[in-house]
């Protein structure tokens, strides 16, 4: 029997206008319905920060009726904390020494991968925003919450500047336009002096690409122009937009179906956002939001309460007397406005075909007057063919996303076990610093605890209570505790699985999550961003001008972590690796490229300090080879130097054939008629070719010329006689 989907709540499945009331009912089920993810993450939290009820800033119990008395010890132990900032640790490091490549799906996008390539690298590096940090804060919520979720978007922004504009340079002060390019100057500065004609000249304003002008402040600019001779002309400026890469918390500000394991097989992404007044009229201007809502938002919604920033269904609180760590005062959400992005899979019924569609709302506007619109933006995402978001769980343990096993989860035993053992030292050292003291007669000071005064029998003297010292400190105990909670997470240095355990770790977050993120993020570009991007990526010399091609298929990527690439030795090893290969096929291993290769290794910033960029490079080399050949010419020898040898025979080879193709049509030249020139020539390319049999045979050769000794198939030369 088929269910009535408005009854249950569920989510239409064709495209139709905008229905408010059952879009929060929808909404509102998907938040309750992960209320027990939004409990786990707040006991994690609490575990994580050491929060407690009724806890002190003194680190002592004051209840009266707290064990084993009032003001014993209640400090803080961080196993949780530390064992996650351990973990964040090791992902940034890997993800920092990743290797990013892409590898084409299609044969023709061959040659196309390796510039996609450097562009990934370019992301990572500075590309994207605060990538870093949105990583490092991904790395820590999916060790702490059980799932790391980045949102993947561009953003653009109109941008306001004043430009400087006189009868004489107004031609010159803009760009190019057919119109202009038309008219004298007399006619121009015509069009500029005549009051009836501002509507044209701002609609020819306007043409100009990127330039957008209010023609309130172009009238005014112009009277100014008038009276002046010159005039400063406020233009709005649309940049290109950058990649807008930010995490988000699972337990506050994404909320997905509770079934959900693979977020693009979701029916639904509710996407809360946190902005403030700027961006939602940054959002009507360039995304073309409903304008009412954008003012009604901004007038009756700005400002949040504490419970509503945290999270959608509010958080727990605690009697914490002293600090307050990890929340915020509602003060500081006091210029956010909560906007919700909620995508969906629609299917479009005159086609049947499925769409990705954006809706803009708010469940603040709930109820209000009519005649504002509910939504701002409703639209198909065209082009889109996933969510653009990537949510990656801990472990792979259970049917759904939210399921994993936490650390916190984890470390909650061990963590209370080290804090029981750390209390009972400290409760017995203040024992030993300051037992307890019998009272005079009649005092009251009943009290009990290091320090205190009771009151004694009658007629006994002040003195001090002697305590059975039953406790014992137990160091190993506490080894054992702290030793089982390290294996657990593998970060126990001398067990021989937790290196196994810290490579899954890493590997796990850089395939899983960093590499998603990296590949949504240049989807998004590739749709929303500019045709042309140029940009410098550490350890080149050089800038890439990197081209959007729209016929480009989906690129499969790779991010590997090596630990070993910063180890002197494993860097000789693959020297040694190089120069084998380079002697193998030498045509085919670029001394450059190697080069290049081996600074990079050993420091992004050395090799781009000392390499020289290609067309700098290539200069020096023609223009040495060319003081070589003067030098001949005159008579002296030159001799051969030992860089970029095949580079030097080359432009000595097209001096050769540019000479000989002179003699030909009649024309001398001092080569065809000097043989010491030729001879000298003919000596200068012998020595630069046995520069290059000598590299090529280095290792092949002994030092004398003999070929190397060997017995068998050991290689013998160059051992040193033990006598």
């Amino acid at each position: 029997m088929a269910q009535d989907q408005n009854k249950n709540g569920q989510q239409d499945i064709y495209i139709d206008d905008f229905d408010f009331t059952k879009f929060k009912d929808i909404y509102d089920k998907d938040v309750s319905d992960l209320e027990f993810h939004f409990k786990i993450c707040n006991e994690n939290r609490d575990i994580r920060r050491n929060n407690w009820s009724n806890k002190s800033d003194d680190l002592k119990k004051h209840d009266d009726d707290a064990f084993p008395y009032k003001y014993a010890s209640d400090t803080e132990v961080f196993t949780a904390d530390r064992a996650i900032q351990n973990g964040v640790a090791l992902c940034m490091n890997g993800m920092n020494r990743s290797q990013i490549r892409a590898y084409p799906r299609e044969a023709s996008d061959a040659e196309r991968a390796a510039e996609v390539s450097v562009m990934l690298k370019w992301m990572r590096d500075s590309g994207i925003p605060n990538f870093q940090r949105e990583m490092e804060l991904a790395s820590s919520y999916w060790l702490e919450k059980g799932v790391a979720i980045t949102y993947c978007g561009w953003q653009k922004k109109n941008r306001s500047v004043t430009k400087t504009f006189d009868f004489e340079e107004m031609i010159k002060s803009i760009p190019e336009l057919e119109e202009i390019e038309a008219m004298q100057t007399q006619a121009f500065v015509e069009l500029l002096s005549d009051e009836d004609r501002v509507e044209e000249l701002v609609s020819m304003f306007n043409e100009v690409e990127g330039w957008i002008v209010n023609e309130k402040r172009v009238k005014k600019a112009l009277k100014q122009l008038r009276k002046d001779g010159a005039a400063d002309i406020p233009l709005v400026i649309e940049d290109e937009g950058t990649f807008d890469v930010r995490t988000l918390p699972s337990d506050a500000d994404v909320i997905l179906p509770a079934y959900v394991m693979n977020v693009q097989e979701s029916p639904r992404v509710h996407i809360r956002m946190l902005l403030t007044g700027q961006d939602l009229i940054n959002y009507r201007e360039t995304q073309g939001w409903d304008a009412d809502w954008v003012d009604y938002m901004i007038e009756k919604h700005t400002g949040m309460s504490e419970s509503d920033f945290n999270s959608p269904q509010g958080t727990v609180r605690y009697k914490i007397t002293g600090r307050n760590r990890g929340n915020r005062t509602s003060s500081d959400a006091r210029d956010f406005i909560e906007v919700l992005f909620t995508y969906e899979r629609l299917i479009d019924k005159e086609d049947g075909a499925e769409g990705i569609y954006l809706t803009v709302w708010s469940p603040k506007m709930a109820g209000e007057m009519p005649g504002v619109a509910t939504h701002a933006y409703r639209k198909l995402q065209s082009g889109r063919t996933k969510y653009p978001i990537v949510a990656t769980p801990l472990t792979y343990e259970s049917k759904t996303l939210y399921e994993s096993t936490t650390w916190p989860e984890l470390l909650k035993a061990p963590q209370k076990t080290s804090k029981t053992i750390l209390d009972n030292y400290i409760d017995e050292a203040q024992w030993g610093a300051s037992p307890m003291m019998w009272a005079g007669p009649g005092v009251d000071l009943s009290q009990v605890g290091p320090g205190g005064r009771m009151n004694g029998p009658s007629n006994r003297k002040p003195e001090f209570i002697n305590k059975p010292q039953d406790f014992q400190p137990n160091i190993s105990l506490e080894q054992i505790v702290n030793d089982q909670a390290m294996q657990q997470i593998g970060q126990h240095a001398e067990d021989p699985l937790s290196e196994a355990r810290q490579r899954h770790v890493v590997d796990s977050f850089l395939r899983r999550h960093v590499q998603r993120v990296l590949a949504m993020a240049y989807e998004t570009y590739k749709l929303e961003g500019p045709d042309e991007i140029y940009f410098r990526i550490t350890g080149n010399t050089e800038g890439t001008t990197f081209i959007k091609n729209d016929e480009e298929t989906e690129m499969d990527l790779s991010i590997s972590f090596n630990s070993t690439y910063d180890d002197p030795e494993q860097l000789e090893r693959l020297s040694n690796v190089i120069q084998q290969a380079k002697q193998l096929s030498p045509n085919k291993v670029g001394s450059d490229e190697t080069a290049a290769w081996l600074l990079n290794a050993a420091d992004p910033m050395l090799g781009e300090l000392i390499l020289r960029p290609e067309a700098e490079g290539s200069a020096r080399i023609e223009d040495e080879t060319a003081d070589d050949i003067q030098r001949m010419s005159a008579g002296f020898a030159a001799g051969a130097r030992t860089d970029a040898v095949d580079a030097r025979i080359n432009v000595v080879q097209n001096y050769i054939a540019q000479q000989q193709q002179f003699e030909q049509q009649g024309i001398p030249t001092l080569f065809g008629q000097s043989q010491q020139f030729q001879l000298l020539m003919e000596q200068y390319v012998k020595q630069l070719q046995q520069v290059k049999n000598q590299e090529i045979n280095r290792d092949e050769y002994g030092p004398l010329g003999a070929r190397a000794a060997s017995v068998g198939n050991l290689n013998v030369q160059g051992i040193q006689d033990a006598s």
